[in-house]
């Protein structure tokens, strides 16, 4: 019967020396996944906050962007509403010519082709300023969106 015994106590403590390698083996591949878990963690909050910021930049350009259409939209309807007013004028004037060449009121002033010509040449102008002006305006806010977009195209982690 000793020998049963130590016997048994040796085999006990082989499992409970087996059992506790295990175990430190365990906690050490814990502790190496939670060291690793937590450098994850702080750059995907780094990645987070930058992300925020760009969400931030952009919605700030995109409320930009929508006041500058509202305001081209303003814009147009005046030019459409100034344009139109300028046709009525002209097609007023005209009636004049038409009426004044009608009574016989024959001056050099009052030429038919030489006021059509000069009431369209200053439409013209008029038309190419406006362009002109909605042009260089578009051109801009299309750098400044290229730029804001560009600034905010931050690589990832």
């Amino acid at each position: 019967p000793p020998k049963r015994k130590t016997k048994r106590k040796k085999q006990w403590y082989q499992r409970r020396v087996a059992i506790t390698a295990g175990i430190s083996l365990e906690n050490e591949r814990l502790r190496a996944s939670l060291s690793q878990s937590q450098s994850n963690l702080k750059k995907w909050e780094v990645e987070l906050q930058t992300l925020r910021t760009n969400n931030s930049r952009l919605q700030t350009a995109l409320q930009e962007n929508s006041r500058n259409v509202e305001e081209w939209k303003s814009q147009i309807l005046q030019y459409r509403e100034e344009n139109s007013k300028l046709r009525a004028r002209n097609e007023e004037l005209e009636l004049e010519l038409d009426n004044a060449h009608k009574n016989g009121m024959h001056s050099p002033k009052l030429n038919k082709k030489q006021s059509k010509g000069v009431l369209k040449s200053e439409e013209v102008e008029r038309v190419k300023t406006i362009l002109e002006k909605v042009t260089a305006e578009l051109v801009e806010a299309k750098k400044e969106k290229s730029t804001d977009c560009d600034s905010a195209l931050i690589p990832l982690l």
